[in-house]
């Protein structure tokens, strides 16, 4: 079934209680991951590594880049790969809720007190029910200039030491 226009789908996901959503089409997949290998010296955001079908790929713990507090891997933990500036990279979030769709008349702009000066990777508020849903663009997150240039350098950084090995 075709989505109408004037809706989107978007993977929902928890961090800590808040939800967040995702346009479903920058969700390649959703993989459960047990473990990671960590990368020495890398930003607190970057998690670690892990060998998805022979591609070695960087995990992003949202938590660390939204400044939250750590947490550890759960049985609810899941990765959502997306693909960002050609380069394949997950999204370490708690829980998977799955795909939803919205109305854009049940979004609305995040106020601009709330709003960080230059940062448009927060689409916008989603009202479902009774709860609220943070609606992201994970790319335009993931390419700030603060965060590209530490994914770059650690998925070239892998990529030097895969080629040695």
């Amino acid at each position: 079934m075709a989505t109408r226009v004037n809706e989107m789908q978007f993977v929902t996901f928890t961090l800590e209680n808040e939800i967040f959503g995702i346009d479903v089409r920058q969700a390649r997949e959703i993989i459960k991951v047990n473990e990671y290998t960590k990368i020495p010296q890398a930003p607190l955001y970057i998690k670690g590594i892990i060998n998805l079908r022979g591609q070695i790929t960087p995990i992003v713990d949202l938590h660390a880049l939204f400044g939250m507090p750590p947490k550890e891997l759960t049985s609810d933990s899941r990765v959502i790969i997306t693909e960002v500036n050609g380069e394949t990279v997950g999204i370490l979030v708690d829980s998977v809720l799955g795909v939803q769709r919205i109305s854009n008349e049940n979004i609305v702009p995040l106020p601009d007190l709330a709003r960080k000066s230059g940062d448009d990777s927060i689409i916008g508020i989603a009202k479902r029910d009774d709860k609220l849903i943070i609606l992201i663009d994970i790319q335009k997150l993931l390419t700030k200039p603060e965060n590209i240039e530490s994914l770059e350098g650690i998925s070239k950084m892998v990529k030097e030491e895969h080629k040695e090995t």
